[in-house]
């Protein structure tokens, strides 16, 4: 412990430590303190350092000094709140709640640790406790543009996008050059069919902003979602800088095939995104494989022996670090799977009509189709699902109770094509859904393969918009799509199209409204009626 002259000269080395942080010179701030909690291990000269090293983005070691003050000083709301800063910036929300929490509870009225509290809230996906946090934190400080912000996208997880909007106008309004909240209102008003108020955001974000990754990103999505492909996958290309998203590329240095000439040339094509894209994706394959000299495919795991099977003429490996032997080329060209549509879907009469290109097991649909045809051909078995784990899934879930007035209709087997969690019996029994077939011999998150061969046993599939939906339609399976209005719907169901250009045997359903399920359950329980009688 420092004594006498010591102290005095302990702080007047803090003192000199927390200037040179101020002005910027980090290095020599990181070097006073480290000799100051050399010899008095202080929770206010450990505080420091994590400021500075969070400065200097070493945020590991951030928090393990700002995890030190706390452990020292306890009860401070400061070391609480900036613990769980370095932790929110880690990408830890869960690790920061409890910090947040008891520095609200240490420093109540504190605007700025309510945000932060809201921003870990919605990143663990509490929209609901998020809103609260965020309203709570503007009746301390009105004009928080980052409160605003945060809390229209709070409520737009929430389905409240009137209430969004308003969150999002209101942070305008305190920050007109503020360009996520610019960009995340001309969104949600593209996703709503206003283009015509979107353009003018849209154009104030580029002009903010020219060249940014997540503007061209939002831009691109929405010029897919109405059509206009050309200009959609040109900007779409953007996504693999847009670190909002998360999409990795792969450590190829091949040329990126620009529509050169395929024959004789030998191309590798890498999926990206979720089992939706990449079976979506799969669609331009067959054109590809029949114009080049060989073509290999780079897919996930789950989806290799279907698409062996689907594609025998292309060599399909599994994506993998480090890469797959098969991927070491020599390669012409490469190319992520839906870049390709920059060439081969600039437009839509640039799609062909096709009659599938995923080719389940046989065996096993035939195996699957018997069964629940239980013995009468005429039985007509109609797959069933509801829900989604993927961005969105709140939005595009359609519960199960709701499917009582389809599932009460004579005439059908229903079968669950659900995968992931799913109803047991008791649920079933409780919902009074006892004609829903749920087969334990299938579990389709385990095998991609077992669930193609179990939607193409199918005679008709009605599923939200998740996985299933692209299994129907890349098997030309009959599969009605319902689909949420707004937020949610993917770009690539287009905008107010009841067919897909993707799959020819798709039929949409959706809500005239964010939200209003009841009215498409009650339209598609019609529409079987009539195919019924």
């Amino acid at each position: 412990m420092a004594k006498g002259g010591d102290i005095s000269k302990i702080a007047a080395m803090l003192t000199l430590a927390r200037e040179a942080h101020q002005a910027g010179d980090n290095a020599a701030a990181l070097k006073a303190v480290s000799q100051v909690l050399a010899q008095a291990a202080t929770a206010e000269a450990w505080d420091l350092k994590g400021d500075i090293l969070l400065a200097m983005t070493q945020l590991p070691a951030a928090v393990d000094a700002y995890r030190n003050a706390v452990d020292l000083a306890p009860a401070n709301a400061v070391y609480a709140h900036d613990l769980a800063r370095s932790l929110l910036q880690s990408g830890r929300p869960g690790d920061a709640l409890p910090f947040l929490r008891r520095a609200t509870g240490l420093k109540a009225g504190a605007w700025d640790i309510l945000c932060d509290l809201g921003t870990a809230q919605l990143e663990l996906g509490l929209a609901g406790e998020a809103v609260a946090s965020f309203s709570k934190a503007l009746t301390l400080k009105p004009d928080a543009v980052l409160a605003h912000f945060n809390r229209g996208n709070a409520l737009q997880e929430l389905g409240r996008l009137d209430e969004a909007e308003a969150s999002f106008r209101a942070a305008l309004g305190f920050a007109p050059t503020f360009v996520p909240a610019a960009m995340s209102l001309a969104t949600l008003l593209s996703d709503l069919g206003r283009l015509s108020e979107a353009e003018p955001l849209f154009a104030r974000a580029k002009g903010l902003s020219p060249g940014a990754t997540l503007f061209n990103q939002a831009y691109a999505l929405v010029k897919l979602r109405y059509g206009q492909l050309r200009e959609g996958f040109a900007a779409y290309e953007s996504r693999f800088q847009a670190s909002r998203y998360g999409l990795q590329t792969r450590p190829f240095t091949y040329p990126r095939w620009q529509g050169e000439g395929l024959a004789g040339r030998h191309i590798l094509i890498w999926t990206e995104q979720g089992l939706g894209d990449e079976i979506l994706s799969a669609g331009m394959f067959p054109e590809v494989i029949a114009a080049a000299g060989s073509c290999t495919i780079e897919c996930s795991e789950r989806s290799v022996a279907l698409f062996q099977r689907s594609f025998p003429r292309a060599t399909v490996v599994s994506r993998q670090t480090p890469a797959d032997p098969a991927t070491s080329g020599p390669f012409d060209f490469q190319s992520p799977a839906l870049s390709l549509g920059t060439f081969l879907r600039p437009a839509f009469a640039a799609f062909p009509t096709h009659a599938g290109y995923l080719r389940p097991d046989e065996a096993l649909k035939t195996h699957l189709r018997a069964k629940y045809k239980a013995g009468d051909p005429n039985t007509r078995v109609v797959g069933i699902s509801w829900d989604s784990t993927a961005r969105h899934g709140a939005r595009k879930r359609l519960p199960l109770q709701a499917w009582k007035p389809i599932l009460s209709l004579p005439g059908f087997a229903f079968v669950s094509l659900q995968y992931g969690v799913g109803p047991d019996d008791a649920d079933i029994k409780r919902l009074g859904l006892t004609n829903l077939l749920i087969d334990g011999e299938v579990d389709a998150l385990k095998s991609l393969d077992a669930s193609a061969a179990q939607v193409g046993a199918m005679d008709l599939v009605l599923t939200v918009s998740n996985t299933t939906a692209h299994l129907a339609g890349a098997q030309n399976i009959p599969v009605w799509t319902l689909l949420p209005d707004g937020p949610g719907c993917f770009w690539y169901w287009f905008r107010d199209r009841m067919d897909s250009p993707w799959y020819p045997s798709m039929r949409i359903f959706r809500q005239p409204r964010p939200g209003a399920w009841d009215a498409v359950v009650n339209t598609v329980a019609q529409a079987l009626v009539e195919i019924g009688t």
